[in-house]
């Protein structure tokens, strides 16, 4: 079996594709960063949606071991 392309995917505003080019990211740092960024990122969010006292509380103490 062979899996053969025959579709690209364009940019509406770039008008080129995305190989070999990627993607910008939305908060530009170095990739020694990224993971813990990201992770305080999401444990932030998920802090502005929960709310059960206790999962809020296991939030903020995972935040607090992150930073």
């Amino acid at each position: 079996m062979a899996l053969i392309p025959v579709a690209q995917s364009i940019s509406p505003v770039t008008h080129t594709n995305w190989e070999g080019v990627g993607v910008r990211p939305d908060i530009p740092m170095s990739a020694n960063q990224a993971r813990s960024a990201a992770t305080l990122a999401i444990l932030k969010r998920q802090l502005a949606l929960e709310t059960d006292p206790k999962q809020r509380a296991r939030i903020r103490e995972w935040l607090a071991e992150e930073r």
